[in-house]
């Protein structure tokens, strides 16, 4: 693999990712690049190497992992937001929205604050968005690697994009 995509490897593991939408979105990005560049890799295979089968099917282990650690993001994060959620709207009942309305005058209204129950929900909403992206980009591939590899050893549920 590239060094971009090590990095997005790298990054899968930090714990902010989930918090930070642009964090989130850039690993995201770069951990895609494999599929982005999928015609000339699959050219570069399916005509230099000598058993094209083979070549097809280590692309595909290579597809399969990028696939599964992008997927456990995504619900890592989706079901970190979910909990972060569950958090602020109970932080926020009316039993302690009284003792707390001091406090939070103190704080100047922020529309960027991590708490902010509709923020989290943005940044649920963007996540799932990204889930949907991520089916569109596994169709496209599963177009091309079919085309390209003609190998019907893939089950049909390998390109299924990740379920919200």
């Amino acid at each position: 693999m590239s060094a971009p995509v090590d990095a997005a490897q790298d990054a899968l593991a930090d714990p902010s990712v989930c918090t930070d939408l642009g964090f989130f979105k850039r690993v995201l990005r770069l951990s895609r690049q494999l599929d982005d560049n999928l015609i000339p890799r699959l050219n570069a295979l399916t005509t230099r190497a000598p058993d094209r089968h083979e070549s097809c099917e280590a692309f595909l282990a290579q597809l399969a992992q990028s696939y599964a650690a992008r997927n456990h993001l995504i619900q890592r994060c989706l079901h970190r937001a979910d909990a972060d959620l569950a958090q602020a709207s109970s932080s926020a009942s009316p039993s302690s929205s009284s003792s707390s309305s001091s406090s939070s005058s103190s704080r100047p209204p922020s529309s960027s604050s991590s708490d902010d129950p509709r923020m989290i929900q943005y940044r649920r909403r963007q996540i799932h968005m990204e889930s949907e992206v991520e089916g569109i980009i596994r169709q496209r591939t599963a177009d091309v690697f079919h085309a390209r590899c003609r190998t019907p050893v893939v089950p049909p549920a390998f390109w299924d994009p990740p379920s919200p």
